[in-house]
């Protein structure tokens, strides 16, 4: 725990044109403002460098999340022409929604049925992860944040037969 300092630079490659709701009563909507952008990091305390493939989303709602939610998980792939998304959602009343996006290389998003879900191990916090993947492949590589609320990992999984790597987070 001490102070960063630095530089994100964030270069678009692609930007979404709609909003999404993400709950069954629309009081939680999601944007990809850029479903596929290029990040450099520099930062000077600490001392370390970073580029690669990134995006940028924002999330607004009418409610605090836990008055909504009782589970969430999203994932974001990076594809050779785009990326893809899903985001899935489970409301306290027991609805769910579920958005499975592909968005080119102009940031049009084509909707498409998602894969089944794959249990993925717990964090350290007890958080259940689950990722979508069509052959059984799912594992999360890396966790970057384990909190006793919230967790986000690099993970890999399986679109169309075709292993990926990408970052998702579970709530």
């Amino acid at each position: 725990p001490r102070r960063i300092k630095g530089t994100i630079r964030l270069y678009p490659i692609s930007i979404g044109r709609e909003s999404y709701p993400i709950d069954p009563t629309g009081r939680h909507v999601w944007r990809p403002i850029a479903p596929s952008a290029r990040v450099e990091v520099e930062m000077t305390a600490p001392s370390l460098r970073w580029q690669g493939n990134g995006y940028f989303d924002h999330n607004s709602g009418d409610a605090p999340l836990e008055n909504d939610f009782s589970d969430w998980t999203w994932t974001r792939l990076s594809m050779p022409e785009g990326s893809t998304i899903f985001y899935d959602t489970a409301a306290r009343d027991g609805r769910s929604t579920s958005l499975a996006l592909r968005f080119d290389e102009k940031g049009k998003a084509f909707r498409f049925a998602p894969p089944p879900m794959l249990d993925m191990p717990m964090t350290k916090w007890r958080i259940k992860r689950k990722v979508r993947s069509d052959n059984a492949i799912g594992t999360a590589m890396r966790s970057l944040e384990d909190t006793p609320f919230y967790a986000r990992s690099a993970v890999t999984t399986s679109l169309n037969g075709i292993c990926l790597s990408g970052m998702h987070e579970s709530l």
